[in-house]
């Protein structure tokens, strides 16, 4: 799945359970009313610290519009500097796993993804976490292993595999 990662400024002091936009969206003229309306779609996704890792099937939903058009005119918004997208190197690839299936995904806080994935179901739990290999490259190397969407059914050796590509330092 694709991700729309992004951080939205000027939001310190933000109250829980509000919408906050920057002031000057409605007024600019370097945006259209359609990248307006993708904006706000994006906000209803974005937490207290003004980050929003939604999916671009999400807003495009929310927004009734196609997938090219929510990433047009997100590259919009960047371009008028109204929201920075996330540091790739910030990007985590992780493996977590339900108790049958293994989801391999992407997270800038894999802690974060995990806490909110055990509100549908408590008995998930993150197994590794890190910048070694992408998310796409194991998605690809592991196709016929899929069960659906990020879900893998993976043998023993296969996650541990996963878990030392995931864990290498990439940094060296």
């Amino acid at each position: 799945m694709e991700f729309c990662d992004i951080n939205v400024d000027g939001f310190p002091d933000r109250e829980p359970g509000k919408i906050y936009f920057q002031k000057d969206i409605f007024h600019s003229p370097k945006l259209s009313a359609l990248s307006r309306h993708v904006y706000i779609g994006i906000m209803a996704y974005t937490n207290d610290k003004g980050e929003c890792s939604c999916k671009v099937d999400d807003i495009a939903k929310i927004c009734a519009i196609s997938h090219n058009t929510v990433r047009n005119h997100t590259k919009e918004l960047v371009a008028a500097g109204f929201m920075k997208k996330k540091n790739e190197e910030e990007i985590k690839t992780y493996l977590m796993f339900d108790g049958k299936y293994y989801k391999i995904g992407k997270s800038v806080s894999p802690m974060d993804r995990v806490r909110d994935l055990k509100v549908a179901n408590p008995v998930i739990r993150l197994l590794a976490f890190g910048k070694g290999i992408s998310e796409a490259s194991l998605h690809k190397f592991y196709k016929d292993k899929r069960f659906k969407g990020e879900w893998f059914n993976l043998s023993e050796k296969e996650v541990h595999e996963i878990i030392s590509l995931i864990m290498v330092d990439s940094s060296h």
